[in-house]
């Protein structure tokens, strides 16, 4: 008998939940406190912390004025990976990935992996959620900057 190799499958699958996500954006400025209750492993935490996120930073860079597109960049042997945001205003151009957090040298290398696959001189940067004390670039001219300081520094894209 004949053993099979189960291929670990490294692609997450991403419900948009768009029903849930737009309540809660309907609704964030009316200074309520919010509270989701569902069932358990439904994709509450997801829904805060992932989708909320990437809604706050695009909505963040159209107030600002940018025009934002999803980028998608070709890594290696013809597979292409996502850029999450392309902002673009003037002549200037930034490369935007976000992220959660940033616990092990494996997640910043799979954040980096597209960032670095662009070969343009434009900045590259990563917003993460992991409380930083301040803003810094890291080996590979990559900035690592904290969803706070890109929300509350309206010129942080230029540091």
């Amino acid at each position: 008998m004949q053993k099979h190799k189960k291929n670990k499958i490294e692609a997450r699958m991403q419900i948009k939940r768009d029903f849930y996500l737009n309540q809660l954006i309907d609704r964030k400025q009316n200074k309520m406190i919010k509270i989701i209750s569902v069932i358990r492993r439904c994709g509450k935490s997801y829904l805060l912390s992932e989708l909320f996120t990437q809604h706050l930073l695009d909505n963040e860079l159209q107030i600002r004025g940018y025009n934002v597109d999803v980028g998608e960049v070709n890594v290696e042997n013809n597979k292409s990976t996502e850029i999450d945001f392309v902002a673009n205003i003037g002549n200037k151009r930034y490369y935007i990935q976000s992220a959660l957090s940033l616990p092990t040298s494996e997640k910043m290398m799979q954040e980096e992996k597209s960032l670095l696959s662009i070969r343009d001189g434009f900045k590259k940067i990563i917003i993460t959620k992991s409380n930083l004390l301040q803003t810094y670039q890291d080996e590979n001219g990559i900035i690592i900057m904290d969803l706070k300081e890109f929300l509350l520094n309206k010129n942080s894209l230029d540091t």
